[in-house]
């Protein structure tokens, strides 16, 4: 399906280069970026879907194993730092989730305006130099984007892995007789 509208998109470019006088270099840097900004989108989407998931299922093992009671008296100051190791990696995992959900529609945002800029490039209403310019931009906020989701993966993974082992010490401690 993308691969259908990104041909299409192009092809409607290409009309329109051919028809309002656009540079056909500079409607090709669009579509390529296009191409890469529409599959950096996806990949957020897949990668917060996946935070999703992945937070759901290991907050309910967690809270399954903190639910359990410490049967060795002189473990219950250990398990209850347990519980809070557990408790803050699932406030990491909160957060970064909050944060990535946010990040979406500032994508989202950041999409629609390409969207209006482009069609104005198309038209010939921006001059090949100025759009030149403003696709440079765009290219920035595409890298820095792909760095914030690389700092949302380990944030998000490194709270994940806390909260995993924490729950899987708390179930150790539960068990020991």
């Amino acid at each position: 399906m993308k691969v259908k509208l990104l041909s299409v998109a192009t092809i409607v470019a290409l009309f329109f280069a051919s028809c309002g006088g656009v540079d056909k270099g500079l409607v090709d840097k669009i579509t390529k970026f296009e191409g890469d900004w529409t599959s950096m989108v996806s990949h957020v989407n897949g990668v917060a879907d996946t935070m999703i998931l992945t937070a759901e299922e290991t907050t309910k093992a967690c809270e399954e194993a903190c639910s359990q009671e410490c049967t060795d008296k002189k473990m219950m100051a250990h398990m209850d730092t347990m519980k809070q190791v557990c408790n803050n990696a699932k406030e990491g995992m909160t957060s970064t989730i909050t944060n990535i959900t946010d990040f979406k529609i500032k994508l989202k945002t950041a999409t629609d305006e390409f969207a209006a800029w482009k069609e104005k490039v198309m038209k010939g209403e921006i001059k090949a130099e100025e759009a030149g310019k403003a696709l440079d931009e765009y290219r920035a906020k595409l890298t820095d984007a792909q760095d914030q989701l690389l700092a949302f993966q380990s944030n998000f993974d490194t709270s994940a892995k806390e909260c995993t082992s924490s729950c899987t010490a708390t179930k150790e401690c539960c068990e020991k007789k």
